[in-house]
């Protein structure tokens, strides 16, 4: 088995591996779990993270399949299969007594895995790895469907929280990003708009040249009613040779493509089904033409490229679509590094989401957990959530990063006030 040493990346595999297992051998199930399926996300295919990570999750399936994995990777380690024999016993004895499952399989040790604890072995890429399913924090708030924002009890369909009164449902973009075809659509509306623009300018160019070149910016002013400092006489001939309703009649062309220019940009829904009826009108207009020209060569010609125009607005309807989403109390997936997971803990934090922004926070101190602002910043979400025990836990961590930091004190006197404020029933 190779080792890797001179990789960059995979030193900082090497240090994970490390820290979760001293993590799981001294007790601090949390955080070897965050440290080992960091890990397992950046490299499945290290079989002895696999190994320990099956020593430290909190559900049945969830050891079988670390431990699948692992055999999955090395078909003839003896650790795995002992502890899957152990995972199908447990199963065996609730389903004949009916009792809870006992989580606690053998932890694994570096000498029923043959192998040192530092070493990282590459499986052969034939080897495919399941992923445990990603849950929500089980041994702290229960279930996913706790409400994000106060960990108080929802049901799946409910649509506020009846604790909180906050929104349970949101309204999400079908694509979060503008797609490719839309960003060339934008570039050729705002090249249509500027084309649009020469036409009252055209028409300030022609009243400044025949009221004796005065600046078409002041004339602007004029029709547009504001100050000018033209003269009087000058600005009555001005309206004598174009009137402002014909002005404004000049612009009107540009008026709507910049309208049409900022709906698409902002993804505005009726913005869509106005392509779409100008698409559909353009092949209507296509086939009449066909018809009553009777040139089949031009015709068929126009009613392709109407066809492929319609076609390419169908394409755009997944940037303008809207969907539902239930808001449910998990990890977000995607997150890999402890910067990742402190970040979406300040997004859900500014959203006050509260119990969202403790779980990312308490993944983000498993995997840096010598931050000292994450462990308070933990300490204020579980505050905000009426967690005290864990909150006082949490500053109890960052005390020992840093004894004397002033905001320990503060974050500790806050966190008596909101104990007795609540004790005493006041909001």
């Amino acid at each position: 088995m190779g080792t890797y040493t001179t990789d960059p990346q995979r030193q900082d595999l090497r240090d994970l591996l490390h820290q979760g297992i001293a993590a799981a051998k001294s007790g601090q199930r949390e955080r070897a779990r965050a440290l080992l399926t960091a890990l397992v996300e950046e490299d499945e295919r290290v079989a002895l993270a696999w190994l320990w990570l099956s020593g430290v999750v909190d559900s049945l399936e969830e050891q079988e399949i670390c431990l699948e994995n692992v055999l999955a990777l090395e078909p003839d380690n003896a650790a795995a299969r002992k502890g899957l024999a152990w995972v199908q016993q447990q199963r065996e004895t609730q389903a004949q007594t009916g009792a809870e499952p006992v989580v606690s399989p053998p932890s694994p040790t570096p000498s029923t895995y043959g192998i040192e604890e530092g070493t990282l072995s590459p499986a052969t890429p034939e080897a495919t790895p399941r992923r445990p399913p990603v849950t929500p924090p089980q041994g702290e708030f229960g279930h996913e469907y706790l409400c994000p924002y106060c960990a108080g009890q929802t049901e799946p369909d409910d649509r506020k929280c009846q604790t909180c009164g906050n929104q349970l449902w949101i309204r999400l973009r079908h694509r979060q990003s503008p797609s490719t075809l839309l960003w060339i659509l934008v570039a050729l509306q705002l090249f249509s708009t500027l084309q649009f623009s020469l036409f009252p300018m055209m028409v300030l160019m022609y009243v400044s040249t025949r009221v004796g070149m005065v600046s078409p910016m002041a004339l602007l002013n004029v029709y547009l009613g504001l100050p000018s400092g033209l003269p009087p006489s000058a600005a009555s001939a001005a309206l004598a040779i174009v009137p402002r309703a014909a002005f404004f009649l000049s612009a009107l062309p540009l008026a709507l493509s910049a309208a049409v220019l900022i709906g698409l940009y902002v993804r505005w829904k009726p913005v869509y089904y106005l392509l779409l009826l100008d698409a559909g009108w353009g092949l209507i207009s296509a086939i009449g033409t066909m018809v009553l020209v009777r040139g089949i060569s031009f015709g068929v010609t126009g009613v392709v490229l109407a066809i492929l125009r319609l076609l390419l607005v169908f394409q755009l309807e997944d940037d303008f679509r809207w969907d539902r989403r239930r808001l449910t109390l998990r990890l977000d997936p995607g997150l890999k590094t402890g910067a990742d997971y402190a970040a979406q803990g300040n997004t859900y934090a500014r959203q006050k989401m509260w119990a969202m922004s403790a779980i990312h926070y308490r993944q983000a101190a498993g995997l840096q957990p010598q931050r000292l602002d994450l462990h308070l910043a933990l300490s204020v979400a579980y505050a905000r959530i009426k967690r005290y025990d864990r909150s006082a836990q949490s500053l109890e961590e960052a005390r020992q990063i840093e004894p004397n930091d002033p905001r320990i004190e503060e974050m500790h006197t806050l966190l008596q006030e909101l104990q007795r404020s609540d004790q005493s029933g006041a909001p």
